[in-house]
């Protein structure tokens, strides 16, 4: 899939750095581009797209490092990324777009998609071997209404969301552990921090930095570590009204997304 969107703070951006990773450990002919393009399409002009791509592209040694400055900028990435490709069979591109929602809205005026199209383009003409990924908050379906839009061929779009329940539970306890911290009950307690936090990581996060400060504000007693984490901890955490309205805070950034 090509497409990724979802509230915010769930893991997008956290997604394409894994990706990014990953993709480059696949081998020295892999190149990736990972960037946001928040502010392109903001003034109503998705084709600046190109142009704050070229530097990235420059830098992995795709296209030249001086940007033309007459003709279309879309054509001249477009040949470069594929010149680069044909130099060796074993060639790979990935450009990661993280906040997409302003492009991608821009570049949907009067039903055009033009810079969208020129991705396409050069996914297909490449054999796939470049490939864009878009990840933003709002789901693109609300273009599938459009007739003739391209995003319709780059696959099925991936919706992040709260982390599963066996993934949150990893990711507050095993952090927790490393640092020598067992919950006195690993079951009952675990479950109530996840019911408060919703599974969303980022308030998983703000949390578990809260708990650890309280764990190691005290002294350590003669039996310890390991340190048992007791629904007393717990209370005593939730007794913070700061760190109760960062959790406020979090929900609301993604509530707001759709009045």
């Amino acid at each position: 899939p090509s497409i990724l969107y979802g509230g915010r703070q769930l893991g997008k951006s956290a997604l394409l750095r894994a990706a990014e990773r990953r993709f480059r450990q696949d081998g020295p002919d892999r190149a990736v581009v990972l960037t946001s393009i928040f502010t392109v399409g903001a003034d109503g002009h998705p084709d600046r797209l190109w142009s704050t791509l070229w530097p990235k592209l420059a830098a992995e040694g795709i296209v030249g490092p001086t940007r033309p400055t007459e003709g279309d900028l879309a054509a001249a990435a477009h040949d470069g990324i594929l010149s680069w490709l044909a130099a060796q069979p074993t060639r790979a591109l990935l450009i990661l777009l993280d906040e997409a929602d302003a492009f991608l809205d821009a570049d949907a005026a009067e039903n055009l998609f033009t810079n969208v199209d020129w991705c396409r383009r050069i996914r297909e003409e490449s054999g796939r071997r470049a490939k864009f990924v878009f990840a933003g908050l709002h789901r693109t379906a609300r273009f599938e209404s459009l007739p003739n839009q391209p995003l319709s061929h780059f696959g099925r779009p991936v919706s992040v969301g709260p982390l599963r329940p066996q993934h949150a539970y990893d990711l507050l306890t095993c952090p927790l552990a490393a640092l020598g911290f067992h919950f006195a009950d690993r079951t009952a307690i675990p479950a109530r921090i996840l019911a408060l936090t919703n599974n969303m990581p980022a308030v998983l996060q703000l949390f578990g930095a809260a708990l650890v400060a309280h764990l190691t504000s005290r002294p350590v007693g003669s039996h310890e570590p390991p340190t048992s984490i007791t629904d007393g901890d717990v209370d005593a955490v939730l007794a913070d009204a700061d760190l109760l309205d960062a959790f406020r805070e979090k929900f609301v950034l993604t509530l707001n997304l759709d009045h």
